[in-house]
């Protein structure tokens, strides 16, 4: 696998997690693809890119679970904990006061 540009939840903070390296496919012995590109650049924070989003991408059959992860942008666990402390915590900056 070779990943391809920068995700966009990488740019918010995000982890990129590749999850799988390889790929089992079926295909003629000589046309047995060295590498496969994927393009990440469209990843959100929490999304992620399967085998099914990749069969259509490649020009050889793949015989892995199609709803194996292949890749994914992690949200860090600070950002977790920051936005539920902010909506459960009644006293964190932002939270709406009455008055």
């Amino acid at each position: 696998m070779e990943l391809d540009g920068e995700s966009i939840g990488e740019n918010k903070g995000g982890v990129l997690d590749l999850i799988r390296r390889t790929l089992a496919v079926r295909c003629l012995p000589g046309e047995i693809p060295e590498r496969v590109h994927i393009d990440i650049s469209s990843l959100d924070l929490g999304s992620s890119i399967r085998v099914a989003d990749l069969i259509a991408r490649v020009p050889f059959e793949l015989v892995d679970d199609p709803n194996f992860a292949v890749v994914t942008v992690a949200v860090p666990e600070e950002m977790t904990k920051a936005a539920e402390g902010s909506e459960e915590d009644p006293l964190s900056p932002g939270f709406p006061r009455n008055r």
